[in-house]
């Protein structure tokens, strides 16, 4: 990360003062060499296969008396390509770029945060931290999350992100932490779009527990629902990590208010352990329909070995299973016929910058 401090002067009360900004420009490229077999096979490279890659800004100014105002603006950049590649509102053509990732400004203190923009939403940042895979939109089994196989063609999965929100995120040095967002869907008239979420944890300095909710509205200010339909999502999660080695996992449901509409339930289950300069990882995830059998099972391995504190080398091998006429894919695994399965083998590289 690079860091820039800025003298910024300010009159207050009639005085000259100095207030003092920082600038950080940070960023990740990563990118792996996968062998995918499902349905038919492929090799590529692809990028995201231990972090997203990104390049972002971020910055603070102290205000006095603890108060601080920050800002983040990040984007998603498909390092294999060179294109963006998150999509939003507005962004909606492959390969555009935008800070698609999150963009927001607040006020930060002793008190926590207030911010408004796009931004994690409670329920991702509940999951992702007991995650050893980070939610990797590629290897982690928290992908199951996104599914909406089965579940028809109104339903919401959760959201990673929520645009035009506004946050409050409690102090993390707090062993209670909590979150609340809501993000309305800017449809005059209309409830298109509309996102409700919220966290609570206890955070201790070995173990953790954690619930959170979602509740998204179908729809969008560019695809209005005369009548949406609501999907709730519900996640606990735990960590316990008493020395080199992490147990955790992630357990709850999803379901939308359309007649006929099944629950899904997920759980996923991880450990990790650190191996001399690296850290081998593994994690299993389930994704049951109710009343289907078009159920999925997925298994992911990994291993990373560090050649410096920003510089990383990683082997990953994934397996999505599944039932019935089950039709999902993960990461890049090519599957077009129901109740077929298949695999992914990557081996990476990722630098922070």
């Amino acid at each position: 990360m690079r860091k820039i401090l800025i003298g910024t002067s300010l009159a207050l009360a009639g005085s000259g003062a100095m207030a003092q900004t920082s600038i950080t420009l940070y960023g990740a490229t990563d990118l792996y060499l996968g062998f995918a077999s499902g349905t038919t096979t492929q090799q590529r490279i692809n990028e995201g296969g231990h972090v997203a890659s990104q390049i972002g800004f971020k910055g603070s100014e102290d205000l006095g008396g603890g108060l601080s105002a920050v800002f983040q603006l990040e984007a998603g950049v498909s390092t294999d390509t060179g294109a963006g590649n998150i999509l939003a509102t507005g962004v909606t053509a492959a390969g555009s770029f935008g800070f698609t990732r999150q963009a927001y400004a607040g006020l930060s203190g002793s008190w926590g945060q207030l911010l408004m923009g796009r931004q994690y939403t409670p329920i991702f940042r509940n999951t992702w931290r007991v995650d050893p895979f980070g939610n990797n939109s590629v290897f982690s089994p928290a992908i199951l999350w996104a599914q909406t196989d089965s579940l028809g063609t109104s339903f919401s999965p959760w959201a990673a992100r929520a645009e035009n929100a506004i946050a409050y995120f409690s102090p993390t040095t707090n062993a209670i932490q909590g979150s609340l967002m809501y993000g309305p869907g800017e449809v005059p008239g209309n409830s298109s779009g509309h996102y409700y979420g919220g966290s609570i944890s206890y955070v201790a300095p070995t173990f953790l527990v954690g619930y959170g909710y979602q509740q998204k509205n179908q729809g969008s200010p560019v695809a209005i629902v005369a009548n949406p339909v609501v999907t709730k999502a519900h996640a606990l999660s735990f960590s316990y990590e008493p020395g080199p080695w992490r147990v955790g996992g992630t357990w709850g449901y999803q379901q939308s208010d359309a007649a006929g509409t099944p629950k899904a339930t997920l759980m996923m289950l991880y450990g990790s352990v650190n191996v001399g300069n690296g850290q081998l990882m593994a994690g299993v995830g389930r994704r049951d329909v109710a009343n289907s059998a078009n159920d999925q099972t997925s298994f992911t391995l990994g291993y990373n070995y560090d050649l410096s504190k920003r510089t990383v080398l990683y082997a990953r091998y994934q397996r999505i299973s599944n039932s019935g006429a089950g039709l999902v894919s993960l990461g890049t695994i090519p599957i077009t016929k129901p109740g077929d399965s298949g695999s992914l083998i990557g081996f990476g590289v990722m630098h922070k910058f």
